[in-house]
């Protein structure tokens, strides 16, 4: 663990939390983190030990027992909570979506990394879960508090109230004034006396709330401020307890001092006394018992006074004096049941702290020890647990009595039950210790040798890799189980024999040399996965390039290109990263040969050199592909080009056509003129139709073949349409040429005649004329 940095700085008013190092006694174990929303602070600590990673709610400003010592206190801490508990129902959302990314972050990390990741998470959802659950019973405490400081306020303005009114009954003459201000201090007294009950029954909700929400915190002045806020309920509670006797004793001396002449008169007071002290009974504590057991008392013998007088109205005292005999059974039987119910509170806490130091005392222990130390616990909880039984039985308790003693019940219970596991557990440690040795010997006998056997090859396809990989990673689990056996056997080994102290530290060697074993073959394992599945994408990725050539025959795509590009770039460099993996893997698989001689690793090396060759024919073939297809893309813009340029041309042609076709001819040279031009049209019209039918060279796609038929149609129309207006321009011609020729005949006229010629044998001998005429005569 890295130094931690033991001095932290003041919390800027501007920033919101403050991390800081938790450092006792110097050494670094933990990390506290401070969420301040503007009055409230909650302190999030990391507790980091040897074997786990703990996240808990160590302290919160306000404190979470904090109640205040007023009303507007109470108030403006109740104001704190909710405004924070809107604050966190606002954020809620945030928080889940953290704790779901917090859970599916083990399964992005390495098996050795991943439980630290799912122990983080579960850290986390407990934190937050008992976050939520003391600021919920904090807010119940607080709106508790609220009210029961409400109430002592009331409580206060009703008792100065009635003390004016009892120094109005004081100083009063007239018995008019007398028995007005006597209703009226009748009216609060009763008041009094509910509003007393009714506080002091909140204030015991409060102090039991305040008990229950401090044993659920993480604080380590725990203790000290469960005891401030109860201190600072019950000091409120005994205030109104001891005003509530002042204006008693007041109302007493004030009606001691008003004569009531008529012992009817005094007879309804005893009954007012008996109803108010039926009231009364719910408030007080033991010595307000004490005190009602007194005042019972005197009213018994006042009545009997009364009842010796012969003009009293003795059936109305015998039914009073029952009345207040039974009012006073109840009052001692609730006197003794709570002397009895606070006994046995006493005896309970004593009885499981006793059983805290037996249970210790247990682990330290021999098997005799362990044997006594048990017997004796359960003879003296035995008792205590009885005693608890008899009063949730017999006596009629509170709500908050009765949860508790049923809790101090299951407590003495659990810890009686964990006594007695412990000593079966002492008693039966030295039979355990030699059959977990057995078991393990055989365990190293029947599983470990036979599967390091059995799978010892890492194989050569991918699904023989993945049961290699998982069969590893459930053995790991099996050798951790088994290495966990072990540590513990380690340290017991002051019960051990010197063979079993031998054949555990055995045990202990093989298990690590194995637990070396499996975690090389696993991890060996994940590289060969790893590689297949990159080889497998790799070829995912030549599967949609070919898909890709292939889907776009017909070239329209004109993105296509940089597409194609960009898919090679990304394969080169795959092909590479690919490459460099591979020897990684192959040079790892070697290097875990060396330790692990019976791993074979020949099969899958060579499955992944092959990788790497086929991968290679693969790029070559794709390449040839993607020049061909640009190649025949090429070809097919030349096509394109051709179709459109014949298009264009056929356009203009049939345009030629019309224009010939209108042409008009009055002469021979017209005729010529006409004829010429529609014997160099024809020739166009033979070298569009042979650049037309050089497409038929190439491969083409349906829709350009359909092009292609249309344009070869059309130039066939056109070939027709000029033959035929070839044989009407020529009739036209040779109609003008006979026309010119019969214009200008003349019969031939022999201007020279023959002359005979002397010839001799062997020499050329011609023969020579000349003839005049239109037109111009020829001998043959």
């Amino acid at each position: 663990m890295v130094d931690i940095q033991t001095v932290v700085p003041p919390v800027p008013a501007q920033r919101k939390y403050q991390m800081k190092d938790v450092v006792p006694n110097g050494i670094p174990n933990g990390t506290d983190c401070d969420v301040e929303v503007d009055r409230s602070t909650t302190t999030l600590s990391t507790i980091v030990s040897a074997g786990y990673v703990e996240m808990r709610i160590n302290e919160m400003r306000p404190g979470l027992l904090a109640i205040g010592g007023t009303c507007e206190e109470a108030a403006a801490l109740l104001n704190i909570h909710e405004d924070l508990m809107a604050r966190l129902r606002d954020k809620e959302d945030q928080v889940t979506a953290l704790l779901i990314r917090a859970d599916n972050l083990s399964s992005e990390k390495q098996a050795n990394e991943a439980i630290v990741y799912e122990d983080m998470a579960k850290c986390l959802n407990e934190a937050w879960r008992g976050l939520k659950k003391q600021l919920m019973l904090r807010g119940y405490l607080l709106r508790e508090v609220l009210n029961f400081y409400q109430l002592a306020q009331h409580h206060e303005e009703l008792v100065n109230t009635t003390t004016e009114a009892l120094k109005t009954v004081k100083h009063a003459k007239h018995e008019t004034d007398i028995a007005t201000s006597l209703k009226t201090l009748e009216h609060n007294i009763n008041e009094i006396i509910d509003m007393t009950a009714h506080a002091v029954d909140v204030g015991s909700s409060v102090i039991a709330q305040i008990r229950t929400l401090g044993q659920i915190s993480d604080n380590t002045e725990q203790a000290q401020e469960i005891l401030s806020s109860c201190v600072l309920i019950e000091k409120v509670m005994l205030g109104i307890a001891s005003e509530w006797e002042r204006i008693e004793a007041e109302w007493k001396c004030v009606s001691e001092k008003i004569i009531v002449s008529e012992s009817s008169e005094e007879l309804l007071q005893i009954e007012q006394w008996l109803k108010h002290a039926e009231r009364r009974i719910k408030a007080v504590n033991e010595t307000g018992l004490r005190r009602l057991l007194e005042e019972g008392d005197a009213h018994q013998v006042r009545l009997a006074q009364l009842g010796a007088d012969s003009h009293a109205d003795n059936s109305k005292i015998a039914h009073l004096s029952g009345m207040i005999e039974e009012f006073l059974y109840y009052v001692k039987t609730r006197l003794n049941r709570s002397q009895r119910i606070q006994a046995f509170f006493q005896s309970a806490q004593t009885m499981l702290s006793q059983i805290t130091m037996m249970a210790e005392d247990m682990k330290n222990a021999n098997a005799a020890m362990a044997g006594e130390l048990y017997p004796l616990a359960e003879q003296k909880v035995s008792a205590v647990i009885s005693e608890g039984k008899d009063i949730l039985e017999k006596e009629v308790l509170s709500y908050e009595e009765k949860a508790l003693a049923k809790q101090r019940l299951d407590e003495l219970e659990t810890k009686l039950r964990l006594l007695e596991e412990l000593a079966l557990q002492r008693q039966k440690g030295i039979q355990e210790i030699s059959e977990q040795i057995a078991k393990l010997q055989s365990w190293n006998t029947m599983e470990v040798v036979p599967f390091l056997a059995t799978h010892s090859d890492l194989g050569g396809t991918l699904n023989e890799a993945v049961d290699f990989l998982d069969a590893h990673k459930k053995f790991i689990e099996e050798v951790a189980n088994n290495e966990a056996v072990v540590v513990s056997l380690v340290s017991r080994q002051s019960d051990m024999t010197s063979v079993e102290e031998n054949a555990i530290k055995e045990l202990k060697k093989i298990c690590d040399e194995l637990k070396e074993v499996v975690e090389h073959r696993s991890h060996i394992g994940n590289n060969f996965v790893q590689v297949y599945k990159f080889a497998k994408d790799l070829e995912s990725s030549f599967d949609a390039l070919t898909s890709l050539l292939d889907g776009n025959r017909d070239f329209a795509n004109e993105r296509l290109v940089g597409q194609v590009d960009g898919v090679f770039h990304m394969i080169d460099e795959t092909i590479e990263k690919e490459k460099h993996d591979v020897e990684r893997f192959v040079m790892a698989a070697e290097a875990v040969t060396n330790i692990d001689k019976k791993l074979n690793v020949e099969r899958a090396v060579q499955a992944a050199r092959n990788f790497i060759v086929d991968h290679d024919h693969r790029l070559t073939y794709a390449k040839h592909m993607w020049a061909e297809w640009r190649r025949k893309k090429a070809e097919m813009k030349k096509i394109e080009t051709i179709i459109e340029e014949i298009q264009m041309w056929q356009e203009d042609a049939w345009e030629i056509i019309r224009l010939l076709e209108n042409t008009k001819t009055t002469s021979l040279q017209d005729s010529e003129g006409l004829y010429r031009r529609v014997k160099e049209f024809q020739q166009t019209v033979g070298q569009q139709t042979v650049k037309l039918d050089e497409t038929k060279k190439y491969e083409m796609s349906e829709n350009i073949l359909k092009k292609v038929d249309n344009l070869m149609r059309k130039q066939q129309e056109i070939k027709e349409r000029v033959t035929e207006l070839e044989k009407k321009v020529e009739t036209i011609y040779e109609t003008f040429m006979e026309q010119e020729v019969t214009k200008h005949i003349r019969a031939p006229q022999i201007l020279t005649s023959l002359k005979d010629s002397q010839i001799d044998e062997g020499n050329r001998f011609e023969f020579v004329a000349r003839i005049e005429g239109e037109p111009e005569p020829k001998i043959s």
